[in-house]
């Protein structure tokens, strides 16, 4: 004697699978918009990559333009502290009445 099971697990099956069927058509169908919207995010990623580099480079530019003005104005300092030495000496002599 066969099972009811048995006999009605091939309409089930089949049931199953026409499911089955439908849902991945469904799914597919979404597939294309989720595949667009991927593609938006991936080319906002890739902006995104190209404007930080870009401020990458640019801040590196910045810092090495600040330091070399530092550099600089270390430079005008030191010459600064020269000038004054060497005035200082000059008014030192003159008080002492050297030449």
């Amino acid at each position: 004697m066969t099972s009811p099971l048995v006999l009605s697990s091939g309409l089930g099956r089949e049931s199953a699978a026409a499911r089955t069927l439908e849902m991945i058509a469904s799914l597919r169908a979404r597939l294309p918009a989720l595949r667009d919207e991927l593609d938006v995010i991936r080319r906002g990623a890739a902006d995104l990559d190209h404007d930080t580099a870009w401020r990458a480079r640019a801040a590196r530019g910045y810092r090495d333009r600040l330091a070399d003005w530092r550099a600089r104005t270390d430079d005008a300092s030191a010459r600064i502290e020269r000038l004054d030495d060497e005035l200082r000496h000059v008014q030192a002599r003159l008080v002492m009445g050297g030449p």
